[in-house]
């Protein structure tokens, strides 16, 4: 039966310490990070490009039922781009990260390697955990927000670990068993963060630069906090298991050896 409580978090998995080495991992390597983050999010600039390159769309004039379906088509699209450059570039980044704690370098070529080798299992992972989260919400089996917490670190073990996406969820509500509130107040924090930098951005930019210069630097950012979100995972997943079981990050990744 699925654990559904939100436990105390054991003592050494400390929220603060977790935002605080994620800004230092981010900052430590920040070009890559960030123009990693870049590429996943370039396809939502390409579409607030092309969206403002149409009259209808751009002018307030009502588009004809050719640019409608054009844009649609378009939306669709740059979705679908933009979740399988996600799941590659989140891939590469946590194992950048995870290089980082070690004290190594964080080598593109060998991180692009190792996201490629294990894009297929992430791309399971995730839409797993999105099927699962929404029918947990929709059948009211339990609060969708559980199951997200419960998972919240199945990406990172199927890179690290090197599970399949059932077992990589599996082990994730093992790691997470007990430090649900913590995550709660984790994700609910970065979430808050996200939403008011974003608005503070864009109203100071809309209002010295006009709309597309504001769509710009709200992209930037948004690829900012994404690359930043990625690397916060990655160390909530390697603090919880020197939490629950003890171990150090050389013990963690010695899989990538």
């Amino acid at each position: 039966m699925p654990d559904t409580t939100m436990t105390a978090a054991p003592p050494s998995f400390r929220v603060g310490a977790v935002f605080g080495h994620a800004f230092e991992l981010l900052f430590r390597d920040f070009g890559k990070f960030f123009g990693l983050s870049l590429l996943a999010w370039a396809p939502f600039l390409l579409l607030t490009l092309v969206g403002g390159a149409q009259p209808g769309l751009a002018a307030g004039v009502p588009p004809s039922s050719g640019v409608i379906a054009q844009f649609v088509l378009s939306v669709f699209g740059v979705a679908l781009l933009w979740m399988l450059l996600s799941v590659l570039c989140q891939a590469i980044i946590l194992y950048g990260a995870f290089e980082q704690m070690r004290g190594k370098s964080f080598a593109v070529g060998e991180s692009v390697k190792r996201g490629l080798a294990r894009f297929f299992p992430i791309l399971g992972v995730l839409l797993c955990t999105a099927l699962g989260g929404w029918l947990a919400s929709f059948l009211f089996l339990i609060p969708g927000v559980i199951v997200f917490l419960m998972w919240y670190v199945a990406v990172p073990v199927c890179v690290v670990e090197g599970r399949g996406p059932i077992a990589s969820l599996g082990r994730s509500r093992e790691l997470t068993k007990g430090s649900r509130w913590k995550l709660f107040g984790i994700v609910i924090v970065l979430g808050v963060a996200s939403i008011l930098v974003e608005l503070i951005v864009q109203f100071i930019v809309l209002a010295a630069a006009g709309k597309l210069i504001a769509a710009l630097a709200t992209f930037l950012c948004s690829a900012l906090i994404a690359a930043y979100r990625s690397i916060l995972i990655a160390v909530v997943y390697r603090d919880l298991r020197v939490a629950r079981e003890g171990v150090d990050v050389d013990r963690i990744a010695a899989v990538f050896d």
